[in-house]
C-alpha cells in the first residue's frame, strides 16, 4: 500500500512539474501577429531568409517589447483582417501592424498610445496621376461604378462603406495587392493611412 501511495505521488509530482515546465516553455515566446504588407512598418525583405525577413518598425518594436520581456519573439504571420481576432482568442498576446485607432477597437482591445504621427492622421484615397481630373471629390467617387480597394478589417474599409456609401468596395487582403489592381485598372483608387 505504501509502495502504491508513493507511486501515485510520484505520477502526480512529475505530472504537476510537467505542466510547470510546459507553462514556463509558454511563457518563454511573445507570439505576436502581423500583416507583413505595410511597408515601413511591416514587410518582407526577400534578401533574407526564415524569421529575419520580417522587417519594419513595427517588427523592430516587437523585438524589442520581447527582448524587454525576456522572451523570444515568435511572429505569427497572417492577413490583416484574421489579427485582432487571433489576440481576442488567445492564438496571440500582441498584434502590431500598422493599426489606427478607432472607438470601436479602443472598446475591445488595448491600444498602445499612438507611436507615429504624421500631423495631420489623414485617411487618404489614391488614384492614378492620369485620373486625378474624373475623382478629384467626394462626390465624383460616391457612385456605384468607382471601385476602390481597401484592406478587409481596417478602419480604411469602415471610412469608404461609411462616407462613399455608393462606391463599390473592393475587399483585398494587403496593400501590394491594391496597388497591383489600381495598376491594372481593375480598381478606380485605394484607401490607406
Amino acid at each position: 500500500m505504501k509502495n502504491k501511495l508513493k507511486y501515485l505521488i510520484f505520477i502526480l509530482v512529475a505530472f504537476v512539474f510537467t505542466l510547470t515546465l510546459t507553462s514556463c516553455e509558454n511563457k518563454s515566446k511573445l507570439y505576436v501577429a502581423t500583416s507583413p504588407d505595410y511597408a515601413p512598418y511591416e514587410f518582407i525583405d526577400s534578401r533574407k531568409g526564415d524569421d529575419d525577413k520580417y522587417v519594419g518598425a513595427d517588427i523592430s518594436l516587437a523585438k524589442y517589447i520581447a527582448k524587454k520581456q525576456n522572451k523570444v519573439l515568435e511572429l505569427q504571420i497572417m492577413g490583416f483582417e484574421e489579427i485582432l481576432t487571433s489576440v481576442s482568442s488567445g492564438k496571440t498576446e500582441l498584434a502590431i501592424s500598422g493599426f489606427t485607432y478607432s472607438a470601436a477597437r479602443a472598446n475591445n482591445y488595448e491600444m498602445s498610445v499612438s507611436y507615429y504621427d504624421d500631423g495631420d492622421g489623414d485617411q487618404v484615397i489614391l488614384t492614378l496621376n492620369k485620373e486625378l481630373d474624373k475623382f478629384s471629390t467626394f462626390e465624383q467617387l460616391n457612385k456605384q461604378e468607382v471601385k476602390i480597394a481597401a484592406q478587409s478589417g481596417s478602419v480604411q474599409y469602415d471610412y469608404v462603406a461609411e462616407q462613399l456609401p455608393n462606391a463599390t468596395i473592393e475587399q483585398i487582403t494587403n496593400i501590394a495587392d491594391a496597388f497591383t489592381r489600381l495598376d491594372s485598372g481593375k480598381v478606380d483608387a485605394i484607401a490607406i493611412a
